[in-house]
This record gives structure tokens, C-alpha cells and sequence, in this order.
């Protein structure tokens, strides 16, 4: 748990710096987004569900150095961290996955980066993040294919 609090501080102090903001600003988001309430629900047997959260900030400031650089690395780089963590829950990837798409649609409105980088950027990450998620959207393919039906099987207690 430690080390998850501890990345999602560092990816959120990390975001910070490269969206601008200097001095104790950095220091208390990435505080309050270590001491999120939202923790304390996952400290049990479900805290696999924090690899996501925990990997916002990182992805947020991928995010933004891939539109406002227009170059592959940074895209390879969340796609690395959506294979790091992705394979536990899709829908919390999915759903972590709306503040960087956030950020690009703010970049674009606010013309800090053009529409069409903006759409590159967008298209490399995506590209790059399926191709990652291919292994575990296999096997829940062949599990929905060729694996038990779970729900008929289980008894129903009245």
C-alpha cells in the first residue's frame, strides 16, 4: 500500500511540474491526492484496484508531454504504465483514462497545443495502449468464449 501511496504522490507531483505549477502547490496536490479518502476502501484485498488511481498523475503528465512534444516516446511511455497497471480492472483504466482524454480536450479548447497535434497525440496513445491491453483482452475473450458460465453454475441461496 505504501508504495502505491507513494507512486500516485510522485506521479502527481511529477504532473504537476510538467503542467507548470512550481513551489508548495506541487507539494500539497500531490499531499491531497496521497491522503484521498478514496484509499481508504482498497486498503484490503481489493488494493489492485489503486494501481490505477495511483497511476493518474503519471498518465496526466505523459499525456501532455506527448501533445505538446508530438513525439513517440512519451505516448510509449503511458502505454507502458496502462500495461503496468491495466490488467486488473479495464473499467478503472477506462476510467482513469478520462483525465488525460480531459487534459487533451482542454489543451486543444485553450490552443496551448493545435487540434491536430491534440489528434496525434490521442492516436498514438490509444494505438500504443490497445496494443498493450491485447493480452489480458485475449483471455477474457476466451474466458467469455470457452470458460464456465459462472452464474448458471453457482447455487442460489434463499
Amino acid at each position: 500500500m505504501g508504495t502505491l501511496v507513494l507512486a500516485a504522490g510522485a506521479g502527481v507531483a511529477w504532473c504537476c511540474r510538467r503542467l507548470g505549477l512550481h513551489g508548495a502547490g506541487r507539494w500539497v496536490a500531490a499531499l491531497a491526492y496521497m491522503l484521498s479518502p478514496y484509499v481508504i476502501d482498497y486498503l484490503t484485498r481489493t488494493s489492485a484496484i489503486l494501481m490505477p488511481w495511483a497511476s493518474l498523475g503519471w498518465m496526466i503528465g505523459l499525456t501532455a508531454m506527448a501533445a505538446r512534444t508530438g513525439r513517440w516516446r512519451p505516448a510509449g511511455l503511458f502505454a507502458l504504465v496502462v500495461a503496468i497497471v491495466g490488467g486488473v480492472n479495464a473499467t478503472s483504466v477506462l476510467l482513469v483514462g478520462l483525465g488525460p482524454g480531459l487534459w487533451l480536450l482542454h489543451a486543444g479548447v485553450t490552443r496551448e497545443v493545435p487540434w491536430r497535434r491534440v489528434a496525434l497525440a490521442a492516436a498514438r496513445i490509444g494505438a500504443l495502449s490497445a496494443a498493450v491491453s491485447l493480452w489480458w483482452a485475449a483471455g477474457l475473450w476466451a474466458e467469455a468464449r470457452y470458460g464456465i458460465d459462472v452464474l448458471r453454475v453457482m447455487p442460489v441461496r434463499t
